[in-house]
């Protein structure tokens, strides 16, 4: 007859109860292997060309201007003030995400539902600027979904032109469009 030591008994007892238990399965015991991640990216200058020349943009300004002409019809001069503060620091903002790689994060979140569309039907696991990339291993997948994105504003022709321009050329650095 085998004897068997403590050990030897301890490890075929917790072969069994791995095998025989119907709560547990040989395969999740195992590690399963990760799914390949992919990484959609976007040059930043793009979208934010596209919105900016949009009509969704148009009709924030449109709201501005009615707000400002309010305000002075109204005699609000506290509100006067911030809303004529509010161009100039708009513009600023236009230059940086226009020309150089100033995030478009505010621009995009209102798109959520959209960009998750987009990023189901490519598998993507996270979207992510181009330009915000700092460490990517060489193997890791990458799509470029600026176009997608660009279509969220519905650009005119002159519009994907001008998007198509900008992207031939190298992002102005950020410092230089600051002031």
């Amino acid at each position: 007859m085998i004897q068997l030591t403590k050990l030897s008994y301890l490890f075929f007892t917790g072969i069994a109860v791995l095998f025989l238990s119907p709560s547990i399965s040989p395969t999740t015991a195992v590690a399963q292997p990760q799914t390949e991640t992919k990484i959609g990216t976007f040059d930043s200058r793009a979208i934010a060309i596209a919105y900016y020349r949009s009509n969704e943009m148009r009709k924030q300004f449109k709201q501005m201007k009615q707000e400002l002409a309010d305000a002075k019809r109204a005699g609000n001069e506290k509100r006067v003030d911030q809303l004529t503060q509010k161009g100039p620091a708009l513009q600023k903002m236009m230059h940086q995400q226009g020309f150089s790689t100033y995030p478009v994060d505010d621009i995009l979140k209102p798109h959520q539902e959209k960009i998750a569309t987009i990023a189901n039907k490519s598998n993507l696991s996270l979207i992510v600027s181009k330009w915000s990339i700092v460490h990517l291993r060489k193997k890791t997948p990458t799509v470029d979904i600026t176009l997608e994105l660009v279509k969220l504003f519905d650009p005119s022709e002159e519009t994907l032109k001008w998007i198509e321009q900008a992207r031939k050329k190298a992002p102005v650095p950020i410092e230089d469009v600051i002031d």
